[in-house]
């Protein structure tokens, strides 16, 4: 079975894809990270970038 896991935070988006067999052991298949900077004027303006 895969499985993917998508974490979105201010800052950056991670995914992350795994394999799992029937043991519960997993391999990583494939990860991705992208710098969105959602967050980067929350403290001068007080919401997150369009």
């Amino acid at each position: 079975m895969k499985l993917a896991a998508i974490d979105i935070g201010s800052n950056s988006i991670h995914m992350i894809v795994a394999e799992i067999d029937g043991e519960g052991n997993f391999a990583i298949i494939d990860r991705q990270k992208e710098m969105a900077r959602l967050g980067e004027r929350v403290l001068s303006d007080g919401a997150l970038t369009p």
